[in-house]
């Protein structure tokens, strides 16, 4: 083991929360480390639609430029009944500099992160780094970090497995959890889940189309579920089903090979199988998919942590809370709480304020996820809503590309009201 190291912060996770708390640290002066126990970063991922709330952020941590050029705007989000079309809400009416929404892959988004991450001085990011204990102290945390190493094991045909190489010792003024819905640092400290409602299993396709893949994302609202497609750029999408059946299959993590094509069984197969999924619960989408680029079965839940910190251990994203995955809120939520998050360790770090900001972050955070699924608060009807919304209300919320005041914007194009 050596001997230590020691940080103002440290960040455990290096997905898209983890650098942006890391990036907002470092860009306040603050000394940190981001450790993460993947090789690189994300190779392919779910997650992949930025709000236009969430560009604004971006844009003013210095990506705005990179990132618009690498995206794929989404204008309106059209909703299906019974395979007819009931309603939309236009992304435009949000105004605020970014009127849509920017599907981009994560692992894009964490290659700009990470570049501007490792144009500051006082940054160290980790990878085959995992955090293997966690200690709070009255005055730091103390945390012992592995590095992992390949190693080959087998004697005639080899096979390569990941082992500890060395560790060291952490000695961190606070620890930022940014480490997934399997947090380390939540279940260390003891924090438990608020369920919201039951787990939503999804099959996904992702493919190519023989023509432009258009600007509007499509809900089909259906009896037992929902499916859902969003365009992933000019000639790409992706249609998730939900499914029935109470399949308990773990959230795939993400894919760090450098790969293109992943996918389970025969290719025509795969496209066979989702031309007959659109012809049984999308059959107006009449674009037939050329090749399916990627398939599989993704797992999400509905819930929130029940604190998202305690004393000098604070959580963002995915390690405090997930949601079903059409709006794309709970990544694009991540993004505020880690930047939030980040601005006030700094602001504690220079003594401009005490222990009532993590608090005040807590009580935030919490209300706002509260609200998002349904516990507290939410979207109502109001009294122009159709027999359709009322019928399909607690999917909406769900559904809807947006947070905050941008969720009750849009909200009341279907006649309903946001109570966050």
């Amino acid at each position: 083991m050596r001997k230590y190291e020691q940080t103002d912060v440290l960040v455990v996770g290096a997905g898209p929360s983890g650098m942006v708390a890391a990036l907002t640290l470092a860009r306040e002066g603050v000394p940190v480390m981001v450790v993460d126990q993947e090789w690189r970063r994300a190779a392919r991922s779910y997650a992949c639609a930025l709000h236009g709330r969430t560009l604004r952020l971006l844009a003013e941590l210095g990506l705005g430029g990179e990132l618009l050029s690498a995206g794929w705007r989404i204008e309106r989000q059209v909703f299906y009944l019974r395979h007819q079309k009931v309603g939309e809400v236009r992304l435009d009416q949000l105004g605020g500099g970014y009127p849509y929404v920017l599907v981009i892959p994560q692992s894009e988004l964490e290659g700009l992160l990470e570049k501007a991450l490792r144009q500051m001085s006082h940054v160290q990011l980790l990878w085959n780094h995992r955090l293997a204990s966690l200690v709070p102290e009255t005055t730091e945390v103390l945390s012992t970090v592995e590095k992992l190493a390949e190693s080959a094991t087998g004697y005639i045909v080899p096979t390569w497995d990941w082992v500890v190489k060395e560790s060291f010792l952490n000695h961190a003024n606070y620890v930022v959890g940014a480490d997934g819905q399997h947090s380390y640092v939540r279940r260390a400290m003891g924090i438990e889940w608020q369920a919201g409602a039951a787990p939503e299993t999804y099959e996904i396709f992702e493919f190519i189309l023989p023509s432009e893949a258009g600007h509007e994302a499509l809900v089909v609202l259906e009896e037992n579920g929902l499916s859902y497609y969003w365009p992933l750029g000019p000639d790409r999408g992706r249609w998730a089903f939900s499914k029935n059946s109470r399949a308990e299959e773990e959230f795939q993590p993400k894919l760090r090979e450098p790969v293109q094509v992943v996918h389970r069984g025969p290719q025509d197969v795969l496209v066979g199988q989702l031309s007959e999924r659109l012809k049984q619960r999308a059959p107006f989408f009449k674009v037939e998919p050329q090749e399916v680029v990627w398939h599989g079965q993704v797992r999400f839940e509905r819930r929130v942590a029940r604190r998202f910190g305690v004393d000098r251990c604070w959580l963002a994203g995915d390690a405090a809370h997930q949601t079903g995955p059409a709006g794309m809120q709970s990544m694009n939520a991540g993004l505020w709480e880690a930047h939030d998050l980040g601005r006030r360790l700094a602001r504690v770090l220079r003594q401009q304020g005490g222990r009532e900001l993590f608090e005040e972050y807590h009580q935030q955070h919490q209300r706002a996820w509260q609200a998002l699924l349904g516990l507290q608060g939410g979207l109502q009807c109001g009294p122009t809503a159709e027999a359709w919304v009322t019928q399909h209300l607690p999917r909406l919320q769900a559904c809807l590309p947006a947070l905050g005041e941008d969720l009750g914007h849009l909200a009341t194009q279907l006649g309903l009201v946001w109570h966050g």
